[in-house]
């Protein structure tokens, strides 16, 4: 007796499928190979500085603003957005009149903010990645007002760095 192409073919997609949800078989690679992902077709990325700024008072009070449109090209992997700032705390009964400030916020064409830091008399440091980021147009904003050389503390300072892992051109 001999079975119908029709009947041969459900018998291998349920033996397939029964395999595949043991785990003994992998499914990736056939996806890879239904979505024409994997081989050789995977675009090269690489990593560009969008947006640097960084600034060590000197003895005179340091001041600056910029805002600015950085662009996020579609299919980019990563935005890495790094914020290192300093501002020393003057203590208690000064912090009242104390002017120095140090606000950098970085938000995507959509309006949201990844970072939003706004600094009076105190420090941070942090990185945030942003995987699969949306692509186009993004605002840098910073605004800062630093002091340095005062004898008995040590300068203000920041360093901010804006990073797009995006296709190489």
């Amino acid at each position: 007796m001999r079975a119908s192409p029709r009947r041969a073919a459900l018998a291998a997609t349920v033996v397939l499928l029964s395999v595949a949800l043991s785990g003994c078989l992998t499914v990736y690679p056939a996806k890879a190979l239904f979505s024409g992902e994997g081989g050789g077709n995977e675009v090269p990325i690489e990593l560009v500085v969008a947006y640097e700024q960084e600034v060590t008072a000197s003895t005179f009070p340091t001041s600056g603003s910029d805002t600015r449109t950085i662009f996020v090209p579609p299919l980019s992997e990563r935005v890495t957005i790094s914020v290192y700032a300093k501002l020393t705390s003057v203590g208690a009964p000064l912090e009242e009149i104390d002017k120095r400030h140090f606000d950098f916020t970085v938000a995507d064409g959509a309006g949201t903010a990844w970072v939003d830091v706004h600094l009076r008399n105190n420090s941070t440091q942090k990185t945030i990645i942003v995987e699969g980021p949306r692509p186009g147009g993004w605002t840098v904003t910073l605004n800062y007002l630093l002091q340095g050389g005062v004898p008995g503390f040590p300068s203000d300072q920041f360093h901010v760095q804006v990073l797009v892992a995006q296709p190489a051109a």
